[in-house]
């Protein structure tokens, strides 16, 4: 029977090793633990990749990678609504003549490291100036309600949200509220549930 050439024949593992060196201890560079990696996880087939310079975690390899994955997703969006015209968000960001820097453009890790990791889930990638580029300098990790508060097509302000909360606490319905101040119902509602202009 024939085996998978990445799988070792002895122990079945995709560990990095063979029949041959099955069993045999990984090599381990100078300082380091040998049964765990620097953070504290087991060594074990499983989890072990044998390479030429030494043992990789495969857990830690795989928290890193799900970490970055939804920060590639950010990323790959940000590239495709302003550089490519078919995208349904290009005439919002490519056409008013917006564009993603060289630099993050040719490398997710450039990015990564002027980004860093995304805060949480409830946050996405914001330009300070609505009108600049995707640039270092230019762009921070924010909520929808700290976005919302920057977008052209904003008409209230903090005054405004505090005068439509007052009309609501007098009973006035969200309707008649946001006929007043030109928006929505339904962004009169969010507003003074203050889920905008919090």
């Amino acid at each position: 029977m024939k085996t998978d050439p990445k799988r070792c024949g002895k122990c079945g593992l995709v560990a990095g090793h063979n029949a041959t060196t099955c069993g045999r201890p990984a090599p381990v560079k100078k300082g380091r633990s040998k049964t765990h990696c620097k953070r504290g996880h087991e060594f074990t087939p499983e989890n072990t990749r044998i390479r030429p310079d030494g043992r990789e975690c495969w857990t830690c390899k795989r928290m890193a990678r799900s970490k970055a994955d939804p920060v590639r997703m950010v990323w790959r969006q940000m590239i495709h609504r302003c550089h490519n015209p078919k995208s349904s968000n290009y005439a919002n960001y490519g056409a008013r003549g917006i564009a993603v820097c060289d630099e993050w453009r040719a490398s997710f890790n450039a990015f990564m490291s002027d980004m860093g990791l995304r805060p949480s889930a409830a946050h996405s990638i914001d330009r300070i100036d609505n009108d600049g580029n995707y640039e270092p300098g230019n762009c921070r990790w924010a909520t929808i309600a700290e976005q919302s508060r920057k977008k052209r097509t904003t008409k209230l302000s903090e005054e405004a949200a505090e005068s439509m909360r007052r009309l609501r606490d007098a009973c006035v319905s969200y309707e008649e509220i946001g006929r007043r101040f030109g928006v929505s119902g339904v962004q009169a509602r969010n507003v003074c549930l203050r889920r905008q202009w919090a």
